[in-house]
């Protein structure tokens, strides 16, 4: 979701310094609406208080993630979106197909017309995924799920429609759209879509999701040979380079990975003629698992080089007040450096640090911070790794070279860790009490749930590691999981020291049921 402030902040949106150079014209929340499906009203609340936090650092638009489900709107969702239009905050809606849309087709209708259904690389159909764009059929039921969703949210400003959450699959291998990139098909239907809703609705916008497989296949540029356009002028790009490295900025050339990432938006600035978003994921609980990563100065230098690269706007993934918790130091930077609040890393840091934890500690935590993004860097490095897929901090797929050299960094963080520990504790001696100490203990309690996950990414490692010599064989032992499992009970348990309004009511590392459980049992505080 995104937020719009209802602040003055002069012709161009942006307070302060207008020629700071890690200002960007719109910033925006990205909320996962969708995930409080269980705690209703409560997480509902959460979003609000997110969006209201943000925009007193200088956050100025929302976007909804999965607000709705199967065309009814989930309680985060309503909730949020008749606050941004009470403040008069632009927002935008959308998500994944399966996540937060029905399908194009229901798939009760799969065994009557396969057809709509797009064909899987064995030339088998198949109803899951995404469909079959080359179908005029298909590519109107999907064209008309749109046009509903615009006619039930007609104050959004634009529309987004991504393909289904997967890495390398799930489009159409058909005779039709064989040789077609993920790109080309996408294209169709977001071409399609976006002439539907300018018609229905002048000015309209339409996104086209840049992540996994649909960021390789962009044409060198926006007019074909033919005088055909890629997609037409109200489609904007919406760059989201979630397998970066996070050690060092998206521009930086020295690292491998991150020099394939900036390419990429290079082609998309030039594939959709400068109408270019970014969704970044600084806030993203998910991708972190346990982490309470911390990584300001990598913030700031993606800001320089999206500003640069001339984007309207950069969104950062939030999961509501979990997010606040884990990576509310990496939220409060980009909001503050991308609104011109503050035009100092440094300072910026500190300015989280005396709100969060007071002024008589700021110092302490500051120095704290530093030392924690130092630490991280150590298990963030994806540069190695070169070109292969990596899906996040949790899980590894497929055997890599890069395995054991990075569990040998993750090793090296032990002693850090025990060092940050220790710096807390020092802190709490110092503090002025309330709401400070609650918040340093609340910390105190994210860096222990983080030095677990730590233990767990070395033991993925190190059984991803054998995989290569065992030639690709599962290696896991039922011992091996029920140690993962141990771990992540512990952190559940250490997350239940923390108030629920510091913590909030989703904690990625459990199943939200068994979550919702306890909350409403009572076993969590409040």
């Amino acid at each position: 979701m995104k937020i719009k402030s209802v602040k003055h902040h002069g012709p161009s949106g942006c307070p302060g310094n207008h020629s700071n150079d890690m200002v960007i014209g719109s910033r925006a929340w990205c909320v996962e609406a969708a995930w409080g499906q269980q705690e209703g009203p409560a997480y509902a609340r959460e979003l609000v208080d997110l969006l209201h936090w943000g925009m007193e650092r200088g956050i100025n638009g929302v976007d909804m993630l999965h607000g709705e489900r199967g065309g009814y709107a989930d309680p985060g969702g309503i909730v949020l979106e008749e606050e941004a239009i009470r403040l008069r905050v632009p927002f935008t809606l959308g998500g994944h197909v399966r996540h937060g849309f029905p399908p194009w087709a229901p798939e009760s209708m799969f065994e009557r017309r396969p057809d709509l259904f797009r064909m899987d690389a064995g030339g088998k159909r198949t109803p899951t995924g995404n469909f079959c764009t080359a179908n005029q059929e298909a590519l109107g039921r999907a064209v008309g799920e749109l046009t509903k969703l615009l006619d039930r949210h007609p104050r959004a400003r634009l529309i987004q429609a991504f393909p289904d959450d997967v890495l390398g699959g799930s489009w159409c291998h058909c005779p039709r759209c064989q040789g077609r990139s993920p790109a080309d098909q996408y294209a169709t239907l977001i071409s399609a879509a976006a002439g539907a809703l300018d018609a229905r609705m002048p000015g309209m916008e339409m996104g086209f999701l840049l992540y996994h497989d649909t960021l390789a296949g962009l044409p060198d540029k926006p007019v074909g040979a033919d005088g055909s356009r890629f997609v037409p002028p109200n489609v904007y790009a919406l760059y989201a380079p979630r397998e970066r490295c996070y050690a060092h900025a998206i521009d930086d050339d020295t690292c491998p990975r991150n020099r394939f990432y900036w390419q990429s938006a290079l082609r998309a600035r030039e594939a959709f003629e400068g109408r270019v978003d970014v969704f970044e994921y600084y806030g993203d609980t998910v991708l972190w698992r346990g982490f309470n990563v911390a990584i300001p100065h990598v913030i700031a230098a993606d800001l320089r080089a999206y500003q640069r690269l001339g984007v309207r706007e950069v969104q950062a993934l939030v999961f509501g007040t979990c997010s606040l918790w884990a990576h509310g130091l990496n939220l409060a930077v980009f909001a503050c450096l991308s609104s011109g609040l503050e035009s100092d890393t440094d300072a910026a840091i500190a300015r989280h640090a005396r709100e969060r934890f007071g002024r008589k500690i700021e110092r302490r935590m500051v120095e704290y911070y530093l030392a924690l993004e130092k630490a991280q860097s150590l298990y963030l490095g994806f540069c190695h790794y070169e070109d292969e897929w990596m899906h996040d901090l949790r899980s590894f797929f497929a055997p890599s070279r890069g395995y054991a050299e990075h569990r040998q960094r993750a090793a090296r963080c032990a002693e850090p860790f025990r060092e940050l520990a220790e710096m807390l504790s020092q802190a709490s001696d110092h503090c002025e009490g309330g709401p400070f100490l609650a918040n340093l203990k609340a910390e105190q309690a994210s860096l222990e749930i983080a030095r677990i996950e730590l233990e767990k990414l070395e033991l993925r490692l190190a059984i991803a590691d054998e995989r290569i010599v065992t030639e690709g064989t599962d290696v896991w032992t039922e011992e091996d999981t029920a140690r993962q499992s141990a771990a992540q009970r512990r952190q559940w348990e250490i997350a239940k020291t923390v108030p629920v309004e510091i913590r909030g009511r989703i904690f990625v590392g459990l199943a939200p049921s068994e979550q919702h459980r306890e909350n409403q049992a009572g076993n969590c505080p409040n």
